[in-house]
Order: C-alpha cells, then sequence, then structure tokens
C-alpha cells in the first residue's frame, strides 16, 4: 500500500536475505531515516534530474525484475524512469514507491558493438609528439606536409581572417611558429574526428549543427581560459570542440533510443547527459572520453571531456578544477538552433563561481565569442548562427 512505511521497512528488510549484499543498500538507509515514497524530492525536482545517483535522496529501493513484492508491486502505476547507476536504469511509479531495476546496455557492450575508425596516421603521429616536450615546429611539420589534405586544411586555417596576418603564410613550418603548436595539432586532431565520424539519419539530429554548437562552445571555453590567465586554454578549446564527438556513434548503435532522447531534448529542454544516464546510466561524456582512450589521446584530455556534463562536481570541494569548469560552464551555452536559452540561469550562476573574483565582462567576452565564430565557422565550412550569443541575453532581458 503506498506511502505505508511499514510495508517499505518489510520489503527492506528481505533484500539481505533474497539478493546478498549490494552496493546500494547502505544508501536506503539513509532514505528510510529521511523521507518515504520521494513525494516531496519529486515535487521539487522533476525538472531538475542531475543531483547524482550516490546521493541520498536517489537511494531507492531496488529489486530487480524477477521479484515481486506482494506489498508494493499492485501499486505501480505509469511508472517513469529515473538516473541510473551503471548499467541499471530506476523505475518507480507515481506512488513514489521503488519497484524494480531495469538492466540496459552497458557503455562497453554499446562500444564493443560499434566499429569505432582509427584516426589518420597524420593525427597519430602529431599526438605523438605532442607527448615530447623536445620536439618543435620542424617536427610537427613533417607529418602534416606528408598529408596533403590536411596540410591545404591548416594553410587555409591560418590565412584566415580569424588570425589576420597581413602576408600570406605559405609554409606550413611558419604556421606552426606563428600561430603556435597546440593550436595547429587541435586544428588537426579536430579535423581528423570530423572525417571519420558518422552522420546517421535519425530524428532531429544534424551532424553540422553539432559541430556548430562545438565550435561555439570551443570559442567560449578557450576565452574564458585565457582570461583566467590558464595555461591549458588551447587544451579546453579542443575538448569542448570534442566533447560530443560520440553522440553520432552512438546514433548509429542505438537509433530508436536515440531518437527518443533527441525528441525529449527537444520537448523537455532537458539535457542530452540527463536523459541518458536516466535511461542508460551512463552518458555520450564517458562514450567521447572512452573514444578518446581508444585513439591514445592523453589521459588529461579524456577526463576534460569526460567531466563536460559535471560543473558542480568539478567547482565543488575546497580545490576547485577551474580548467575543466571552463568546458563544463561552455556545454550550458545554448544550441544554436535553441530558440530560447534553457540552460541561461545555470550558466550564469556557474559563471560567477568560476570567475569567483568578477574579473570577466561577460557581455563583451560573449561579443567577442560571437565576432569570433564569425571568422572560425567558414574556415571549417560551418555556418554562421542565425542567433549570436548576445542576442539570448537580450531575448531573456525583454
Amino acid at each position: 500500500m503506498a506511502g505505508d512505511p511499514q510495508s517499505a521497512k518489510r520489503a527492506y528488510r528481505e533484500l539481505p536475505r533474497l539478493f546478498g549484499t549490494f552496493p546500494i543498500y547502505a544508501l536506503i538507509d539513509d532514505f528510510i531515516q529521511s523521507s518515504f515514497f520521494l513525494s516531496n524530492f519529486d515535487r521539487q525536482n522533476r525538472n531538475n534530474r542531475t543531483t547524482d545517483v550516490r546521493s541520498p535522496t536517489r537511494a531507492f529501493f531496488v529489486f530487480p525484475d524477477s521479484f515481486a513484492c506482494p506489498d508494493l508491486q499492485p501499486n505501480v502505476v505509469a511508472c517513469v524512469a529515473y538516473p541510473a547507476a551503471k548499467s541499471f536504469s530506476f523505475v518507480f511509479s507515481e506512488n513514489y514507491v521503488m519497484t524494480t531495476v531495469k538492466s540496459g546496455p552497458s557503455l562497453a557492450e554499446v562500444l564493443a558493438n560499434t566499429q569505432i575508425p582509427a584516426l589518420p596516421t597524420s593525427a597519430m603521429k602529431l599526438l605523438e609528439l605532442s607527448q615530447d616536450p623536445s620536439k618543435g615546429p620542424a617536427d610537427y611539420a613533417k607529418p602534416i606536409e606528408a598529408d596533403v589534405g590536411l596540410m591545404g586544411q591548416v594553410l587555409r586555417f591560418v590565412n584566415s581572417s580569424y588570425f589576420g596576418f597581413s602576408r600570406e603564410i605559405s609554409s606550413v613550418q611558419q604556421a606552426l611558429t606563428l600561430v603556435g603548436v597546440r593550436t595547429i595539432k587541435n586544428f588537426a586532431l579536430w579535423s581528423a574526428v570530423f572525417s571519420i565520424v558518422p552522420n546517421p539519419k535519425i530524428g532531429p539530429f544534424d551532424l553540422r549543427g553539432l559541430w556548430q554548437d562545438s565550435l561555439r562552445r570551443a570559442l567560449f571555453a578557450r576565452a574564458v581560459g585565457r582570461e583566467l590567465m590558464l595555461v591549458n586554454a588551447e587544451e579546453l578549446f579542443a575538448a569542448a570542440l570534442l566533447q560530443d564527438m560520440a553522440i553520432p556513434f552512438l546514433l548509429k548503435a542505438l537509433p530508436a533510443e536515440y531518437e527518443h532522447l533527441m525528441n525529449r531534448r527537444v520537448s523537455e529542454k532537458l539535457r542530452l547527459s540527463c536523459l541518458e544516464r536516466e535511461v542508460f546510466g551512463w552518458d555520450h561524456a564517458q562514450a567521447a572520453a572512452q573514444l578518446c582512450r581508444t585513439w591514445h589521446l592523453p589521459e588529461d584530455f579524456a577526463v576534460l571531456v569526460e567531466r563536460h556534463p559535471s560543473l558542480n562536481e568539478l567547482l565543488g570541494g575546497s580545490n576547485p578544477q577551474v580548467a575543466a569548469a571552463c568546458v563544463a560552464i561552455a556545454a550550458l551555452l545554448p544550441a544554436c538552433k535553441d530558440k530560447e536559452w534553457a540552460e541561461e540561469v545555470d550558466f550564469i550562476k556557474g559563471f560567477a563561481r568560476i570567475d569567483n573574483k568578477q574579473q570577466i565582462n561577460l557581455i563583451e567576452l560573449l561579443g567577442r565569442v560571437d565576432e569570433s565564430m564569425e571568422d572560425f565557422a567558414p574556415i571549417m565550412n560551418l555556418p554562421i548562427p542565425e542567433k549570436p550569443l548576445l542576442a539570448y541575453l537580450a531575448s531573456q532581458a525583454s
């Protein structure tokens, strides 16, 4: 009977006897001591599903599919999925009674069944060189010049209006010297990933739109990093640029599931990562980090990508991870096709925590990112967004 604490306690006492020790049992104690059936939690948090599953407020009664609890099972109505732990999707009824655990495909299973292409040889060589601090522009120029297509892209990149050189740059080594090894390496990495990412035609997904969003977020992450005088601002650019690179692979692997999630993201204005964790127990950030590791990218870079949905966690505690938070805050920017900025409040609050000394003028920063986007997007054969970032702030203010 829903709302009856005695039923819950009887079911709880049966769990160890029936199923042995289970990691989440410790959390159930906290749950029983605090509130029953999540009624208060659900009213306050139905539209905010980012709380970590390890929080006591998310400690539900967990039963395998094969378990039928006579006290609780009859009360199941209109089940709703909530965030998952590992490969489980927790499901409870509108009467706030936890009844089942649904198992879904683990990330390892999905990636094992997905054909992940290797990065081009030139990109792999550049990444290898980046691990040796003694290497300079002459060393980096060799693999770029050996790849005619990449060499043409690099020269077009450095001769664009974004850099504004007064004379044409005609050699790769000269480009590396003037623009910087990190900038060229990251551009080459993006070009390599861009060339191998699939383009599944599923629901509202648009690959060019994904790269357009990623570029704007990358420009923002780098701009914040530079304002804060972080030494790895170029890595922040690359991490933000590639943070969503796993989405096309996941759409191809799980087309029906992701079409549903993409439609929900639009209609419910929720982050894709929250919806993924709700359904699968993992998200595209973890998948992208695994791609980084498969391609032998630096572990620090993989972590930047992996933690981009975790802004609050990055800024919590006594040692905030500001560099990673620059990538995470960029992920809260609106998609270029969004009519409204659904996460503007979270963005403003998060940005204030990153810029806790109030040394950055956010309006000017967004304006510079809009200007950079106009210069940079054509280089990557991407459209300039119809609605600049400053326009979102103006529309919200009005």
